[in-house]
């Protein structure tokens, strides 16, 4: 499916596609795992065999999703450290101590109103104190 695929933009990828480009004597067919096919046996032996090496042969790039994820944790885990370890937003801080990408669309009003700041401090006051 990597083969065939017209998005796929690693250079390895590439270098399969020109390398099989114009081939009449390679087929390549998907086998369903451990149904007893003796090159997809082989196949799957030789690869465990390579995952158990210290050293590795060939070095393989991230896909995009693949980038995107590990970039989407650091950055969550910066993001976390700088909140965890900043001066301000104490209050906050209480109410919300740890980062929550599933929180980032909710209603600026609403967060003012949980966290008690916001424009209308005076408001605020007289309605929660």
């Amino acid at each position: 499916m990597t083969v065939e695929s017209l998005n796929d933009q690693r250079e390895l990828i590439w270098n399969i596609k020109n390398k099989l480009k114009g081939r009449e004597d390679i087929e390549l067919m998907w086998v369903r795992a451990h149904m007893g096919e003796m090159g997809n046996e082989r196949a799957d032996m030789l690869a465990k065999d390579a995952a158990n090496r210290e050293m590795t042969d060939v070095h393989f790039t991230h896909s995009i999703v693949q980038m995107r994820n590990i970039n989407n944790k650091k950055l969550k885990e910066l993001w976390q450290r700088r909140w965890m370890e900043s001066t301000k937003g104490t209050w906050t801080r209480l109410t919300y101590p740890e980062i929550n990408m599933t929180q980032l669309g909710a209603d600026i009003h609403y967060n003012e109103i949980v966290t008690g700041r916001g424009m209308f401090g005076a408001l605020q006051n007289r309605m929660f104190w």
